[in-house]
């Protein structure tokens, strides 16, 4: 006969795995009906497997299987993943309550993206065993080539909420919400994992000034969804764009001992005559932080002005200004790298601030009050690098006036009623 994976998909959805396609069956049932002898084959044809989350997705899997004393003989699986990979799969699955699988899988050229900023090509070596419907483990080894690691300018930083509880809910959203946390995977039925990354070739490193050659490699653990990771990644070379020059860096890793958010370590080194001024890019990736030091000592932000413009902070305009603060921004992911409050309380401003327009670029602003009813500020949209200035006349504590005129030549003027409750 041949069938739909109707009859185990739910059951393997709970573990973290999908799949679909048409499943033929010729076998032949003997014994007792509590524990029958099963004996026959099965085959798979336009088949998908995968995990839930999509990290990895097998399609136009066709294969076949013998069955007899209750396990399943996988004796061909393979199919597409990636644009031009191959991934086969042989092994045992035992029919037991857990379903214990001895499975081998291989993968060429398989290609892997996390849908937000890595990309890379690969070829796998694993091993699958344990009960796939209690946690199994895949261990082994996976090689890297043409990895490209591209960090958005700023990223939206979202909150997680906590599980929400539902007051006074219909039925409908009842039953959808059980329906959720019966097919959420737990801690003791997600896959884990314990496999050996291998950057095969150099790991490029690209956004947010930066442009980085690095190679190593390093060990991810776990269960899918809560990874751990050890290991290193090394810089080859490297180099850091700033808003009038560029620096190379002195030296750069990656170190990962927990998640997988690791550990950075840039530097970057400006020898001058007067002053070597060094800056340095450090801590999480997630939230790296800014520091730049300079022999004879002097403030972070006096060190920074010379560093990117040969200038005096207080020789800087405006515009220089907002495009220092721009930078700090998208170099520091938007996190408060200290540098920022050092240039708004060093150069008197009232304001300096980090904000998402409506095409979702960031926009850096500047702005001092010249009295009490006018102020004059400058914003830099990091995108596009379109630079305005921008008026702000108070004609009462409600109504408020701005103009503004922008680097290309278009000016706007508006009246904005302002009230707080």
């Amino acid at each position: 006969g041949r069938t739909g994976p109707a009859l185990f998909a739910d059951r393997l959805a709970r573990s973290g795995v999908r799949a679909q396609g048409d499943v033929g069956f010729d076998l032949r049932l003997s014994g007792a009906l509590a524990r029958p002898d099963i004996n026959g084959r099965v085959t798979l044809n336009k088949g998908v497997l995968g995990d839930a989350a999509g990290r990895f997705t097998l399609r136009d899997a066709a294969g076949s299987a013998d069955v007899s004393n209750r396990v399943i003989r996988i004796t061909s699986l393979s199919g597409v993943t990636g644009r031009n990979g191959r991934a086969t799969v042989t092994g045992t699955i035992a029919l037991d309550a857990g379903l214990t699988a001895s499975l081998d899988a291989r993968v060429e050229n398989g290609m892997y993206t996390d849908g937000s900023f890595v990309t890379a090509r690969y070829d796998a070596r694993l091993k699958i065993t344990g009960p796939l419907l209690r946690a199994p483990l895949a261990t082994g080894e996976i090689d890297l080539r043409g990895t490209k690691i591209t960090l958005s300018e700023l990223p939206k930083r979202a909150l997680t909420p906590d599980d929400v509880k539902h007051i006074n809910a219909s039925r409908a959203v009842a039953l959808q919400a059980r329906e959720i946390r019966r097919n959420r995977p737990t801690e003791s039925s997600s896959l884990r994992v314990d496999v050996r990354l291998r950057a095969l070739d150099e790991v490029s490193v690209s956004g947010r000034g930066l442009n980085v050659i690095l190679n190593g490699g390093l060990r991810i653990y776990g269960p899918l969804d809560n990874l751990a990771a050890d290991g290193s990644f090394q810089m080859v070379r490297g180099r850091l764009t700033l808003p009038a020059r560029s620096l190379d860096f002195e030296r750069g890793s990656l170190t990962f001992d927990r998640d997988l958010d690791p550990k950075i370590d840039f530097v970057a080194v400006s020898r001058r005559k007067d002053a070597t001024i060094t800056l340095t890019v450090s801590g999480y990736a997630s939230e790296p932080s800014i520091q730049v030091t300079s022999v004879p000592q002097m403030p972070q932000e006096e060190a920074m002005a010379r560093l990117i413009f040969d200038n005096s902070m207080l020789e800087l305009s405006p515009l220089q200004i907002a495009q220092i603060a721009s930078y700090v921004a998208t170099l520091s992911g938007g996190g408060d790298s200290g540098l920022l409050s050092g240039l708004q309380n060093a150069l008197g401003l009232d304001q300096l601030s980090i904000t998402e327009n409506e095409s979702g670029g960031t926009d850096v602003g500047i702005a001092k009050r010249l009295n009490d009813k006018l102020s004059i500020g400058v914003e830099q949209t990091t995108q596009s690098n379109t630079t305005r200035v921008i008026i702000d006349l108070s004609a009462t504590p409600e109504l408020k006036v701005r103009g503004s005129i922008d680097s290309e030549g278009s000016s706007r003027i508006g009246v904005y009623y302002e009230k707080d409750y």
